[in-house]
C-alpha cells in the first residue's frame, strides 16, 4: 500500500511542508557524499524561507497547548492508558517550554554567517556553486564528512525546538483517526463530512500493485470530501481510473 497526506487547513499544509523538509535535511546529514551536504544546504534553505514567511512559533505554540486541553479533559475517561497521558503531556509541556524558550524568528542565524549567505545567494542560480565562483564552499565539500556533518549539525540546532514540537503535533492528529475501509466505484469516491469532527488531515493508503494502483486527488473542506482515483501512465500524464479501487482512509481532525 502506499500512503498519502491530504492537509484540509493551511497551517497543517505549512506543518507537512516544513516536517518533509526536516525528514530530508536529517537523512542528507547522515549521509556521508559531498552531495548529499550540498543536498542539505539546499533544504536548511528552504526551511529559512518557510520560516521567514510564515509565523511558525506561534502557531506551533497554540497548537501544542490545544493539544494539551483537549487531552487534560480526558484524564478521568475510564478507557485512557493514563500512563501514555501522562506521558504525552509531560511531552507537549516539554516542548512548549523549550519552543517558547527560543528567541526570535527561525531562519535570522542563517543570514549572519557570512560563508552560509555566499552560498544561499548563489545556490538557486544553475551551477552557481561551482568551484571557480565559490571556492570556499568548495573547499568545505572536500574534508571529512565528520567534519561537514558537525557543521550541518550546528547550523541545524536553531531548528530542533521547532522540529520536535511539529513531531509531535503531527503525530497527535495523526493518531486522531481510525482507518477504514472503503471503494472508490468507478475510481470515484464521495463522503459528506457534516456531523463528523472537523477534519484536518485526510490519510489514505491505496494498493502498490497494478491493476488497482492508483494516484488519488483529494479535494474537500468541513462538509464534504471527494476523491479522485487516477493512474500514472508511462509518458508521466494522469489519467482517471476506471474500475473499482479499494483503499483505506482515515479522517484525522485537531484538538
Amino acid at each position: 500500500m502506499v500512503p498519502y497526506e491530504f492537509p484540509l487547513t493551511e497551517g497543517l499544509r505549512t506543518a507537512l511542508r516544513l516536517a518533509s523538509l526536516v525528514e530530508r535535511l536529517d537523512a542528507q546529514v547522515a549521509a556521508d557524499a559531498a552531495v548529499d551536504h550540498h543536498g542539505a544546504l539546499v533544504t536548511l534553505f528552504e526551511i529559512a524561507d518557510i520560516a521567514a514567511r510564515v509565523e511558525i512559533k506561534g502557531d506551533l505554540l497554540r497548537d501544542l497547548e490545544r493539544h494539551r486541553a483537549a487531552l487534560q479533559a480526558l484524564q478521568d475517561h475510564p478507557a485512557v492508558d493514563r500512563g501514555v497521558l501522562r506521558e504525552t503531556l509531560a511531552q507537549l509541556a516539554s516542548s512548549h517550554e523549550a519552543l517558547l524558550a527560543t528567541t526570535g524568528k527561525l531562519g535570522p542565524q542563517l543570514a549572519s554567517n557570512d560563508f552560509l549567505v555566499s552560498i544561499k545567494s548563489r545556490i538557486s542560480i544553475p551551477a552557481g556553486t561551482c568551484e571557480f565562483d565559490l571556492p570556499a564552499f568548495h573547499a568545505w565539500k572536500r574534508r571529512e564528512p565528520e567534519r561537514r556533518r558537525a557543521d550541518l549539525m550546528a547550523w541545524r540546532q536553531p531548528l530542533a525546538p521547532y522540529a520536535r514540537a511539529l513531531r509531535l503535533v503531527l503525530d497527535l492528529v495523526r493518531g486522531s483517526g481510525e482507518p477504514r475501509h472503503e471503494l472508490a466505484r468507478g475510481g470515484t469516491f464521495q463522503m459528506n463530512l457534516a456531523g463528523h469532527r472537523p477534519v484536518v488531515l485526510v490519510r489514505l493508503q491505496v494498493p502498490a500493485d497494478e491493476p488497482t494502483s492508483a494516484v488519488p486527488e483529494v479535494s474537500g473542506h468541513r462538509l464534504l470530501l471527494s476523491i479522485r482515483m487516477m493512474r500514472l501512465e508511462d509518458d508521466g500524464q494522469l489519467r482517471p481510473v476506471v474500475a473499482d479501487v479499494p483503499f483505506t482512509l482515515t479522517l484525522c481532525s485537531g484538538p
